[in-house]
């Protein structure tokens, strides 16, 4: 099996990354990016055309923000960069027609747990969680091996939990969301709400495009209502975590995604005063993930390799 050669591709909602890996972990390419554009399912087309020009390879396997509906090889849902979500985006369906591969799809934070499973800390645990906090948040459980799919493949939806029932900030219409606070997307939304509230002087004021990263780089420099924000969503972290470690009861929760990445020990302070408010079972092991910004082909691969997965085919 470690022989057969995948193309991997991960789409996010505002970028698109693909190589060709083994099935034992190995890149066969260097990973490369493109945006993903207005039309995902047509950007995975031109990617696996160009990866199936470069390199023999013997399947397709797709990890994606979104809905994943399998029996259809499409996306119920997909999120945009700008926060809107566009539906029934024949993502695995598409990729398979035209080039005949059989074709997984499967959501990429799901992908990025099994990822985690065979190539991280699996071997440790017999339960592992996996959040990112990226764009937006989402998250991936495995327990003995197994993928908790759901009963249409769509679990592991975490950043939709809601932290904030009444008046709370919205992320793809679910009111008080998790993500809708501490991801890319929705930092600066909460960034601003505080700004309203808190009349201190801040460099945040100056900005006529307030980005989650401008919000970490005034904490750094001593900004007393960014060091504010950035503990309030320590907190909201906290609270997201410790209900899904509720429901779940992990050995250990690995986090990524791009806040994560380029904030580690800033993002880990933040939630680590806070989790005991908000955790009933035994407390698991919380770290960042040790495979860094692959972690998700890597997740394709893991993916496409597990037993119970199947793919897609072309009629």
């Amino acid at each position: 099996m470690t022989g057969r050669r995948f193309a991997a591709v991960d789409v996010g909602s505002t970028r698109t990354k693909y190589a060709v890996l083994r099935a034992d972990g190995s890149f066969v390419t260097q990973p490369q990016h493109r945006p993903t554009g207005e039309a995902p399912a047509e950007t995975v087309v031109d990617i696996v055309g160009e990866l199936d020009r470069a390199e023999s390879i013997d399947a397709v396997s797709i990890v994606t923000t979104g809905l994943v509906h399998l029996e259809t090889g499409s996306l119920s849902t997909f999120d945009t960069a700008e926060g809107e979500v566009i539906h029934d985006v024949p993502m695995a369906r598409r990729s398979a027609e035209v080039h005949g591969y059989p074709t997984y799809l499967v959501n990429d934070c799901n992908a990025a747990a099994v990822g985690e499973w065979t190539f991280g800390v699996g071997e440790d645990y017999d339960c592992v969680v996996y959040v990112t906090i990226a764009t937006g948040v989402g998250g991936g459980i495995v327990e003995d091996g197994r993928l908790l799919r759901g009963e249409h493949g769509q679990a592991g939806e975490v950043g939709m939990m809601c932290l904030e029932p009444f008046d709370g900030l919205v992320s793809t219409g679910i009111v008080g969301a998790w993500e809708a606070y501490t991801s890319g997307r929705g930092i600066p939304g909460f960034a601003k709400e505080v700004l309203e509230a808190d009349d201190r002087e801040s460099t945040l004021r100056n900005l006529d495009d307030l980005e989650a990263p401008d919000v970490f780089a005034a904490a750094a420099e001593d900004d007393p209502v960014a060091i504010e924000i950035v503990e309030q969503l320590g907190r909201y972290n906290a609270a997201g975590l410790g209900s899904v470690c509720n429901v779940v009861n992990p050995g250990i929760v690995t986090l990524g995604g791009g806040v994560v990445l380029n904030n580690p020990e800033v993002v880990l302070d933040a939630i680590e005063p806070h989790l005991e408010d908000f955790v009933y079972v035994e407390p698991p092991r919380i770290e960042v993930t040790d495979l860094g910004q692959h972690l998700e082909l890597l997740g394709a691969v893991a993916y496409a390799d597990l037993d119970t997965s199947r793919p897609y085919r072309a009629d």
